[in-house]
C-alpha cells in the first residue's frame, strides 16, 4: 500500500507527516466557537512524481504525463504531483495518492497512453482547506506553546545580544588600533551566538512543531479534510503542477480554527 510522506514545511522546521490510505472521509463541519471550516469536496487527487521515478517511470516525460491525463480523465479526476510542492501542500488522506494505481495501470499497457485501466479506483471526494503556518508563531494568534518556547530563547539570549550590541557600541568610537580587535570579537561572538541560537531553537521547538502536525492531522480526520495548502508557502492563485490546476476557490482558511482547538486542548488523542 503506497501512503504519501506528506511535508508540512513550518516557520523552522520541516515535519514529515503521513495518515493511512481512508483515514478522513470528507464532509462538512463546524468549528467549536462557531467559526465555519466547511469545505467543499473535489476531484482533486495526487500523484508523487519522485515515487514515480523510484519505479522507473519517468514522471516529466511527455508520454507519462500524457498517461496520467488521460488516466486522470478516465477517473474523474485532477491530479497535481504532490512532490513538486513538497512543504506546500499536507496530504492528511492518503486515499487520495493514485500513484500506486497508476503505474500499474501504466505497466500493464506499457504502449500508448489511451485506454488505460482504472477499474478498482475508488479516490474519494477530497476536500480541500487552507492553512497560514506562519501565524503559528504569531505572538497574540498562535499557538500558545510555540510562542512561549520563541520567548524562552529570547529572554535566555538576551544577556548575549545585549553584550554583542555594547561591543559594537564601543566599535564605534574605538580607536583604529583597537578596531580589527573589536571587529574580530564581535564576529567570533555573532558567529557562537547564532549557532548556540539554533541549537536552542530547535530543541524547544522541534517537539512542539512535531505535536501541531499531529494535531493538525487530526483536525483534519474531524473535520473531513484530505487536502491542506500551506498559505504561508504559496499564493492563492499559485497553480499545481504539472497540469496547472488551480487551488480550489471554495477551499477554507482553517488557520484560526485550528489554533484554536490546538491551544484548548482539543486535538490530544
Amino acid at each position: 500500500m503506497r501512503v504519501v510522506g506528506a511535508a508540512l514545511l513550518l516557520t523552522v522546521m520541516a515535519a514529515s507527516l503521513a495518515l493511512p490510505r481512508g483515514g478522513a472521509s470528507p464532509s462538512a463541519s463546524r468549528a467549536e466557537g462557531g467559526q465555519d471550516v466547511r469545505a467543499a469536496t473535489t476531484r482533486l487527487a495526487v500523484f508523487d512524481g519522485e515515487y514515480l521515478a523510484q519505479k522507473g517511470v519517468n514522471p516529466k516525460a511527455n508520454s507519462t504525463l500524457a498517461a496520467l491525463a488521460a488516466f486522470g480523465s478516465a477517473a474523474g479526476l485532477q491530479l497535481f504531483d504532490v512532490a513538486r510542492i513538497q512543504g506546500k501542500v499536507l496530504i492528511a488522506d492518503g486515499g487520495v495518492d493514485i500513484s500506486d494505481a497508476f503505474i500499474k495501470a501504466l505497466k500493464s499497457k506499457p504502449t500508448g497512453a489511451e485506454g488505460l485501466s482504472v477499474k478498482g479506483v475508488n479516490v474519494p471526494a477530497a476536500a480541500a482547506a487552507l492553512v497560514d503556518t506562519e501565524t503559528f508563531g504569531d505572538p497574540r494568534k498562535g499557538v500558545t506553546n510555540l510562542v512561549n518556547a520563541f520567548s524562552k530563547v529570547e529572554q535566555e539570549f538576551r544577556p548575549r545580544k545585549e553584550e554583542i550590541e555594547k561591543l559594537r557600541d564601543e566599535l564605534k568610537t574605538a580607536p583604529e588600533d583597537r578596531r580589527q580587535e573589536l571587529e574580530a570579537e564581535v564576529a567570533r561572538k555573532q558567529k557562537a551566538g547564532q549557532a548556540a541560537l539554533d541549537k536552542r531553537v530547535k530543541a524547544l521547538t522541534d517537539p512542539v512543531y512535531e505535536d501541531i502536525g499531529r494535531a493538525l492531522l487530526a483536525f483534519c480526520k474531524k473535520h473531513g479534510i484530505a487536502l491542506v495548502f500551506d498559505l504561508s508557502k504559496m499564493e492563492r492563485d499559485e497553480t499545481l503542477p504539472p497540469f496547472d490546476l488551480p487551488l480550489p476557490a471554495d477551499a477554507p482558511d482553517v488557520t484560526e480554527a485550528f489554533v484554536a482547538a490546538y491551544n484548548r486542548g482539543d486535538l490530544k488523542r
